[in-house]
């Protein structure tokens, strides 16, 4: 049976990756990301049409024949793909976890499970972990293979059904199984306390059926009339392509997607496919054109290969300005000759009957699942063991006084103790892991200056009364708790100088999300500076109040976006040559500036002394991961235990004064 093409499905597939491909670009279309579900909705239609033709010839389905078809049409370029990044992931990327997710991803797509493996090894969608793994974008693929598995087998129990009165019940059935789909998603969308619902929601087929499912009812009404009023100068296709491109417009990654937010583009998508090409106007002048229509055939392939190409690019040049839109460009070649050589191929074969279908299934399978394997014990037993010594010079302040880093869950915060036999008033540290990695020198410092030192941090915790979200770890880091914790020892604690630093990053990236005492979200930066604003401000004056003196500490100079540093991350090549990195202070002040503006303006109007170490750490205005007496920076916002205790005279002359 020959495949089902129209000219304007064609133009569909076109536009929906032309979106995902501009957004992934970083070209202003932010929600381009809703091509997949445009994606997920022909899906629906046309193996909806593809199936019915066949019933309708036959009696029956060839299940057999349905999924090599499938299997013939995808795994040729899938395999390709993954083969070739591997090898390219092999000799480029970090073997500290990175190299190992893209792996462990690689096989998973193979087998159609990725979507499962995805949210365990890189988090959600829209994390920065995420955008690391080059076999990102196979969750759709594994979706949609996961659909064509199931779908063809409930289709058939159902056309079989002679009996009227049944078949009316599966039909609401069906309906209700739907209608389930999308609340599941829409209440799971509003969920956003719960990281792993998120995931679940973004990533899974019960919570996705329902857009697959609106392609399957697009198809059984693809023969209605229409309105007259609503075929008059064939608005309803142009209507709709405009919802698709406004979509694609107004959403973004914090539009808790899919949901409510997804309905507009995937019943827009519907409605294009049930008005059908024959009409004039967009979907005949435009969808069906040539061009559009060219780029839709190669649609399959121009999505396997751009994403690869934008991880690695990004990996190698992160300074680059536009990277990802040269890497995309980069891939058009690539996946051009793949789409010429095994998907046309492929499609030309008119009898599938005399392919060796076993050596396509062990080539297409095997090869990528063998590369994959070879290359994860390359990693993991050669490359890994080789750069030892490299993470454990780097070591930061948990691997010394892990009990008093507080780390959410079941556990409880806690305090560690130094040099309790001195007399002169104790100094308390407190704060994030930028509070932390500050202790082994401030422990060596207050043992100088005669002061006992009392140190409790948390992990990803700011020190205000509020929950911290992070969409990231897909967790709430119950801040509060340790916040209270703080507050209940200060006041039974003997009066003393407490010490407070955490980072900037909560407020200024989007995946950190702060909860109000009134249950209101701040997602934006400005509303998180804001509550920053109020809540230290609370904060301060609670410790003062109590009799402390408060010292805040700035975060140090952070190695972020382009000068992105950890030596869990180096590339291969640049572990070979040593791993180090150094960036000008001034960019490091540019990416501070608003958050060490607004923590002034709370230190000033209390009348807190505010400590910046920035100089210090970087003399020459240059800062660097490595000096001449070792390892400054342990990643790229945290110092190492050598260095800190290289602080020691700072922190002396802080505490004197």
């Amino acid at each position: 049976m020959r495949g089902y093409r129209r000219g304007d499905i064609q133009g569909l597939r076109g536009v929906a990756v032309l979106l995902v491909l501009i957004y992934h670009a970083d070209l202003p279309v932010h929600g381009g990301f809703i091509g997949v579900d445009i994606f997920f909705v022909i899906s629906g239609f046309v193996i909806t049409q593809l199936l019915r033709r066949e019933f309708e010839e036959t009696g029956s389905i060839n299940l057999f024949e349905f999924y090599k078809r499938r299997y013939l049409r995808l795994a040729p370029n899938l395999a390709f793909m993954i083969a070739s990044t591997l090898l390219a992931v092999a000799f480029l990327l970090p073997p500290f976890g990175w190299q190992q997710d893209a792996q462990k991803t690689a096989v998973s797509s193979v087998f159609s499970v990725s979507n499962f493996v995805l949210p365990n090894l890189s988090g959600g969608y829209f994390d920065l972990n995420a955008g690391k793994n080059p076999f990102l974008h196979t969750w759709s693929l594994s979706l949609e293979e996961q659909f064509y598995l199931i779908f063809p087998i409930l289709i058939l129990l159902f056309w079989r059904t002679k009996n009227t009165n049944i078949k009316e019940f599966k039909t609401f059935l069906v309906v209700l199984v739907l209608s389930f789909s999308l609340l599941l998603c829409i209440y799971l969308s509003t969920n956003i306390s719960c990281g792993s619902c998120q995931n679940f929601n973004f990533y899974s087929l019960p919570t996705r059926a329902w857009e697959f499912g609106c392609g399957v009812m697009a198809a059984r009404l693809r023969r209605i009339q229409i309105p007259a009023i609503l075929a008059k100068n064939n608005f309803l296709p142009l209507f709709s392509f405009g919802v698709i491109i406004l979509s694609a417009f107004l959403l973004n990654a914090q539009s808790n997607y899919p949901g409510l937010a997804t309905l507009p583009p995937v019943l827009a998508t519907s409605l294009i496919l049930i008005t059908g090409e024959k009409w004039e106007g967009i979907n005949h002048n435009f969808l069906s054109r040539n061009a559009i229509a060219k780029i839709g055939d190669m649609s399959y392939s121009l999505y396997l290969w751009h994403w690869p190409f934008i991880v690695l690019a990004k990996a190698i040049w992160p300074s680059i300005t536009n990277i990802s839109l040269y890497a995309t460009f980069a891939s058009l070649f690539p996946a051009y000759l793949a789409y010429l050589i095994l998907e046309k191929k492929i499609r030309s074969l008119t009898d599938l009957r005399n392919v060796k279908y076993l050596q396509y299934i062990i080539v297409f399978t095997f090869v990528p699942v063998i590369i994959a394997t070879t290359t994860w014990i390359t990693a993991s037993k050669y490359w890994q063991p080789k750069f030892t010594n490299l993470l454990v010079n780097t070591q930061n302040f948990t691997t010394i006084n892990k009990k008093c880093h507080y780390d959410g869950g079941n556990t409880q915060p806690q305090n560690c103790n130094f040099n309790l036999h001195l007399e002169s008033p104790p100094i308390y540290l407190i704060g994030d892991s930028n509070a932390g990695h500050l202790a082994p020198g401030l422990e060596q410092a207050s043992l100088v200056s005669g002061h006992p030192l009392i140190v409790s941090t948390a992990a990803s915790c700011p020190f205000i009364n509020t929950k911290l979200l992070d969409k990231t770890k897909n967790r709430n880091w119950e801040c509060q708790k340790y916040y209270s914790y703080i507050m209940k020892y200060l006041k039974e604690a003997r009066k003393g100088v407490v010490i407070i630093s955490f980072s900037e990053r909560y407020f200024t990236d989007a995946n950190y999300i702060l909860e109000s005492d009134e249950g209101n979200y701040s997602k934006s930066v400005l509303e998180k500076y804001s509550l920053l604003n109020s809540y230290l401000t609370v904060a301060i004056k609670s410790i003062q109040s109590l009799g402390h003196e408060v010292i805040f500490i700035d975060p140090v100079p952070h190695f972020v976006k382009k000068y992105a540093w950890s030596p869990r991350e180096c590339l291969l090549p640049s572990l070979l040559r040593g791993c180090e990195m150094s960036m000008p202070l001034e960019y490091s002040e540019a990416e501070q500036k608003v958050y060490k503006n607004e923590i002034e303006k709370v230190t000033n109007s209390l009348s807190v002394k505010n400590y910046d170490l920035s100089k210090i750490i970087c003399p020459n205005t240059i800062c660097s991961t490595k000096n001449q007496n070792g390892w400054i920076y342990s990643d790229g916002s945290h110092l190492t235990n050598d260095f800190s205790k290289q602080l020691v005279e700072e922190f002396t002359k802080l505490i004197g004064n």
